[in-house]
């Protein structure tokens, strides 16, 4: 019971970020595993744009 409602709290928080209803459906029918709840939900984010070049160059600074 107590996990149900943690996985309903979260739906309404992605719903409220713009997540879709459609991913939000197939977690719920179990057909998506409910972290993909928060995917792309940042994409339009400038910070998160940098943050992912930073860890590729660091990536590629450590590879070398």
């Amino acid at each position: 019971m107590e996990r149900h409602k943690r996985l309903v709290a979260a739906n309404k928080l992605a719903l409220a970020l713009g997540q879709s209803r459609e991913l939000l459906a197939q977690i719920e029918a179990g057909q998506a595993h409910p972290v993909m709840a928060a995917f792309g939900l940042w994409a339009d984010d400038g910070d998160f744009a940098n943050l992912t070049q930073e860890i590729y160059a660091n990536r590629e600074r450590q590879s070398r």
